[in-house]
C-alpha cells in the first residue's frame, strides 16, 4: 500500500515503479547519444543494477498485493486522529462495504457509538505508549454475532514520525464456540463425576443398611438363641455351644466392621475429621503402623459429594501406604487455604517413582480424576527412599452443573 494526499492507493507503488522505468529508458536513449562521454559506462551499469531493484520492489509489491486480497484477517491502518488509510478487501467486506468506502472513515463508519469509541480509545493509548494491545469485540455480522480480536500496532515512520496505528483483526468465533462446547462439555463430566459418586455412596449406604438389618439381626438373634440353648441343654452340651456362640459373635463384629467400611456412619453423622480417626484407629488395628490425624480449628464442614469423596480419597492412599510403602507413620492433615481444602496424607515407608507409577496405579488415576472434574487437584510428591507426600485440594461444595 502506498500513502498518496494522506491515504493509501493500492496502485501507487506500481504507477512510480512504471515512471522510474521509464525514466531508466530516456536515460539510456540519451546515453546512446553521448556514448563516448567520461563515465558512461559506470551510468550505464548502474542503471542496470536499478533496473534490478525495481523488479524486485515490484515483485514484493505484487507479493504484498496479493496478500491483503486474499489474507482470511482484516489488515487496516489508521492517521492518528482514527481514520482509516487503508483496509484490506476482507476487512471492508465484512462489514458489507468496500475499501474505498471505509478509507478516510473513522471506527463510527463500522461500529455503533460505544463500541467506536472503545476501539479509538484503544488505539489513542497505542499511540501514546508504544505498547502493542490486544482486545477483543463481538459485533453483529450478517445477523449473527462475530467475536473478533484485533491486535495493533504503533505506526512510526523509520525517523520515529507518528504516522498512526496498524493492526490484524481475526474472526474467532469458530474457536470461542468450541471453547464454549470444551466448556459444556466439562461441565456435564463435572456433573457425571459428582453423580458417580453419590450414586457409589447410595449404593454403599443401601448395602450397608441392608448388610446391618439382615444378616446383622439374623446373627445377634443367632447369638441369643445359642445363648438360650446352652443355658437349656445339658453339661456336656455347654463347651460347644459356648465355641458356636463365639464364632457367632466373630461373625458379628466382622459383619459390624464391614459394614463400617462400606459406610462409615461417622462420616455423614460427624464429619470428616471424626470418620479419618476411625479410619486411622482402624487402619493402625489392622497394619500395625501409628495413624495420626490433624485438623486446622475452625474449619468450616464440608457438603456431603465433598466429604465422601475426600474420605475415599484418603482411604485409599492410606491403604496404598499400608500395602506397598511399610510406613511407621502416616500422617494426615486438614487445612483451609485460598478458600479450599487441602488434605495432606504423608508417610515416612518406601517412596516410588511418582511418574512410572501414578500412570498406571487404577486408584491414583480415579482419585485425580474425580477431583479434576469438581474443581480440585492431586499432588504427589514421592521418592524411592524418601516416602511419599500427596496433597488432595477440593473446593468446600460441589453444585451439580446443569447439564446443557
Amino acid at each position: 500500500m502506498w500513502v498518496l494526499n494522506g491515504y493509501m492507493n493500492e496502485h501507487v507503488p506500481f504507477e512510480t515503479i512504471g515512471l522510474a522505468r521509464d525514466r531508466i529508458v530516456e536515460l539510456r536513449a540519451h546515453l546512446g547519444l553521448a556514448a563516448a562521454a567520461p563515465g558512461s559506462a559506470e551510468l550505464d551499469s548502474s542503471l542496470h543494477e536499478l533496473e534490478g531493484l525495481l523488479e524486485k520492489l515490484q515483485a514484493r509489491c505484487t507479493i504484498l498485493r496479493e496478500l491483503l486480497e486474499y489474507a482470511g484477517d482484516i489488515f487496516f491502518a489508521k492517521d492518528p486522529r482514527g481514520c482509516y488509510v487503508m483496509i484490506n478487501p476482507k476487512g471492508a467486506g465484512l462489514f458489507g462495504k468496500q475499501a474505498v468506502d471505509v478509507v478516510g472513515q473513522d471506527d463510527f463508519a463500522l461500529f455503533d457509538g460505544p463500541r467506536a469509541q472503545r476501539i479509538m480509545a484503544s488505539d489513542r493509548a497505542t499511540m501514546e505508549s508504544g505498547v502493542p494491545s490486544v482486545f477483543e469485540e463481538t459485533v453483529e455480522i450478517d445477523g449473527l454475532p462475530a467475536r473478533l480480536r484485533t491486535t495493533a500496532v504503533a505506526w512510526n515512520e523509520p525517523g520515529g514520525k507518528l504516522l498512526g496505528v496498524l493492526g490484524v483483526t481475526r474472526d474467532i468465533s469458530e474457536r470461542k464456540r468450541a471453547e464454549e462446547h470444551a466448556n459444556r462439555k466439562h461441565k456435564r463430566l463435572q456433573a457425571l463425576a459428582a453423580e458417580i459418586v453419590i450414586a457409589e455412596e447410595n449404593l454403599r449406604q443401601t448395602l450397608a443398611t441392608d448388610m446391618h438389618n439382615g444378616l446383622g439381626q439374623e446373627l445377634a438373634l443367632a447369638k441369643l438363641r445359642i445363648a438360650t440353648l446352652r443355658s437349656e441343654s445339658s453339661p456336656e452340651w455347654n463347651a460347644p455351644l459356648l465355641r458356636i456362640e463365639h464364632l457367632a459373635e466373630q461373625a458379628y463384629r466382622s459383619l459390624r466392621s464391614a459394614t463400617y467400611q462400606l459406610q462409615p456412619s461417622s462420616l455423614h453423622d460427624l464429619g470428616l475429621y471424626p470418620a479419618l480417626q476411625w479410619l486411622a484407629g482402624d487402619t493402625s488395628a489392622r497394619y500395625g503402623f501409628d495413624v495420626e490425624v490433624e485438623e486446622q480449628a475452625g474449619l468450616a464442614p464440608l457438603d456431603g459429594c465433598m466429604r465422601t469423596m475426600l474420605f475415599r480419597a484418603v482411604r485409599e492412599l492410606v491403604l496404598n501406604s499400608a500395602r506397598h510403602a511399610r510406613p511407621r507413620t502416616v500422617g494426615i492433615r486438614l487445612d483451609l487455604q485460598a478458600g479450599s481444602m487441602r488434605v495432606r496424607v504423608e508417610d515416612d515407608g518406601a517412596g516410588f517413582d511418582a511418574a512410572s507409577v501414578e500412570s498406571a496405579d487404577y486408584g491414583l488415576f480415579g482419585i485425580r480424576e474425580q477431583l479434576q472434574h469438581v474443581g480440585g487437584s492431586i499432588d504427589i510428591d514421592s521418592r524411592s527412599g524418601a516416602g511419599t507426600l500427596v496433597t488432595l485440594v477440593a473446593p468446600f461444595s460441589f453444585e451439580l452443573p446443569v447439564a446443557v
